[in-house]
């Protein structure tokens, strides 16, 4: 393993003169960027962690048509200045991609048709933005997409344009986020501790479920005026339905212990024209026990609902099995 430092030039990641010690990063180096913009193609070498750390400069980091391998790593560092991780086409992360600091960027290019395919894990611990194109861009995430506010932090962050697939978002601490596009079906909004929110920039195209909402959250949407809400579901969760002279303009699906509209506290503030801002809480407490799972794949660190444990070990009184 072998550490080597670009010198700030805007070239291609594979220029051997560029980086010191000479050679361009391979299998199971780190590759740290403090400036610059660098360029890279195709699939990453084995192993390979990539650092973009900014100060003073704005290191940018593009790969295009690209492959993050499981086990291969990029950091997205900002600090008083925004460091930039730019997909661009069709790009698969099957590895860890980590935000952080107070301005780090992940960017879908919008220049050409960019999906990004999330397999592995996402992980936000500061607050970010991760901006694509309206049009055809989007996530496809099959993996975990995580924000983790660091304690009394309050962290405030944005997801622009639309997110598919079938994976998870995860919050905890006071991770704060925004859905400015669509949310399809397959998607889990998870609460993982209290004092997290979501706001919904277009209700009507959240299409996911939120989970383990409790008392402690808020979950705001913007959408059309509606005059009657109702709660259809079994005790294992179910869906408020918004409606506005008799026509539905809204669902917003839950899993876990709701089973009345009686379980939820729901707000609608003036908005302009047709629209108004929704705001929805619950007074169902937060499962009190949980334990911290640490993914080896993905390197997502997440809280999970524990289950009680009936035996035959007699001191162990809680369970997770994945």
């Amino acid at each position: 393993m072998t550490t080597k430092t670009w010198n700030g030039a805007n070239a291609a990641f594979t220029t051997d003169a560029d980086w010191s010690p000479l050679g361009a990063p391979g299998a199971g180096d780190i590759a740290i960027i403090n400036a610059g913009t660098v360029t890279a193609s195709g699939v990453l070498a084995p192993a390979l962690a990539i650092q973009l750390n900014a100060a003073a400069t704005s290191p940018t980091l593009v790969l295009t048509n690209g492959t993050i391998r499981a086990g291969d790593s990029i950091t997205v560092a900002g600090n008083s200045s925004t460091a930039t991780f730019t997909v661009s086409g069709p790009t698969v992360n099957s590895g860890n991609v980590t935000l952080s600091g107070d301005s780090p960027t992940l960017v879908l290019d919008s220049a050409v048709a960019t999906t990004l395919t999330n397999s592995g894990g996402i992980s936000v611990t500061g607050s970010a933005s991760i901006v694509q194109d309206f049009g055809a861009g989007q996530i496809v995430n099959n993996g975990v997409i995580s924000y983790r506010a660091p304690q009394n932090v309050v962290q405030t962050d944005k997801i622009f344009g639309t997110v598919a697939g079938t994976g998870s978002i995860r919050l905890n601490g006071s991770a704060g986020l925004f859905l400015y596009g669509a949310v399809g079906s397959g998607q889990t909004v998870v609460f993982e501790t209290g004092g997290t929110g979501v706001q919904m920039v277009a209700m009507s195209s959240f299409a996911g479920t939120f989970s383990q909402f409790s008392n402690s959250d808020d979950i705001s949407g913007i959408g059309t005026r509606w005059d009657t809400v109702a709660f259809a579901g079994n005790g294992n969760g179910g869906s408020l339905n918004f409606s506005s002279s008799g026509a539905q303009v809204a669902s917003v699906g839950f899993t876990g212990p709701y089973s009345s509209l009686a379980d939820f506290t729901i707000g609608q503030s003036a908005g302009t024209g047709p629209q108004s801002t929704t705001s929805i809480k619950t007074s169902v407490a937060a499962t009190p026990t949980r334990v911290y799972v640490n993914d080896q794949t993905t390197g997502v660190i997440s809280q999970e609902a524990a289950t009680p444990y009936s035996g035959p070990v007699s001191f162990l009184q809680y369970q997770y099995i994945s």
